[in-house]
């Protein structure tokens, strides 16, 4: 299923061809007139375009619309074909095994003995397949909803237990961590009111993402010896890491670390004094 915002701007780019959703209201209209499993394609098609519509992606609308007005008429083709859609190469197997056993099935006689369930099997197929395909795969929720209903028909026409479907593993999305910047006088590693309001928006941030690791580098600018600078940095590391503990934070969450005069946030010579450079960068990590 599309995002909105791009439907929204292929509906208008289109408006001249009136196209975008209107499928739909078509479908809506037309009366099944052929067997019990057309009848059964027709509402599970009708089904799934309206839930695309209600999501924004009318494209797919219109095409499970064109695909409910098929099956009403009792011209309809079965289930979609792979070779129509490009497919993640680690889902194109499952998904040709899937469609073989179907196509078995109704090879079999499904469609007449059992012409709901087979409906439920082909119509979740091609849902699954929809959602699967390498333009859309970005919804697992929506994905195993049309697959685990597509195994459950089957399972119904082949007479196998529904336990032996395996669930979808849903990926564990990737949090980036937050970043925040104070900036020290030179020589100093004390901390100003103005870096204390910016300490304590990180430290805010890292109690609502709860479990979350802050980690605090020190850096100078590159007037002194490395080894001094060093020193400073690891004081000015330490500074923040001891204010957010004095406000509560667990400690054992919070790591300092000083960087001396690398890692310049501002290139300059040796000797040079840059306000820019003399700072800790702070980064709230979600657990």
């Amino acid at each position: 299923m599309n995002g909105l915002g791009k439907v929204v701007i292929t509906c208008l780019a289109a408006v001249a061809l009136s196209a975008c959703g209107t499928e739909l209201q078509k479908a809506e209209k037309v009366s099944a007139s052929g067997s019990a499993y057309d009848s059964s394609l027709y509402e599970g098609y009708l089904g799934l375009s309206k839930a695309e519509y209600g999501e924004g992606d009318y494209k797919s609308s219109d095409m499970f619309a064109l695909r409910a007005v098929s099956a009403a008429t009792g011209k309809d083709g079965g289930p979609e074909s792979l070779e129509k859609w490009p497919l993640p190469a680690d889902k194109a197997g499952e998904l040709g095994s899937a469609r073989s056993r179907l196509i078995a099935a109704l090879g079999e006689g499904a469609a007449q003995k059992m012409p709901g369930q087979a409906a439920a099997a082909q119509v979740n197929f091609d849902c699954w397949l929809q959602e699967q395909r390498t333009a859309e795969n970005f919804q697992p929720d929506d994905i195993a909803a049309c697959r685990d209903g597509f195994y459950t028909a089957l399972a119904a026409l082949e007479k196998k237990p529904v336990a032996a479907v395996a669930p979808v593993a849903k990926p564990e999305p990737e949090v980036s961590p937050l970043r925040y910047v104070i900036y020290f006088d030179f020589n100093s590693a004390e901390v100003d009111e103005k870096a204390k309001a910016v300490i304590f928006d990180a430290e805010a941030a890292a109690r609502r993402l709860k479990g979350s690791r802050i980690s605090v580098s020190g850096y100078t600018d590159t007037v002194g010896s490395a080894k001094y600078n060093e020193v400073l940095s690891e004081l000015r590391a330490g500074a923040v890491a001891k204010l957010m503990e004095s406000q509560g934070y667990p400690a054992e969450r919070v790591s300092a670390e000083g960087f001396g005069k690398t890692n310049l946030a501002v290139p300059t010579a040796d000797g040079v004094k840059e306000p820019g450079n003399r700072r800790a960068v702070i980064y709230v990590q979600p657990k």
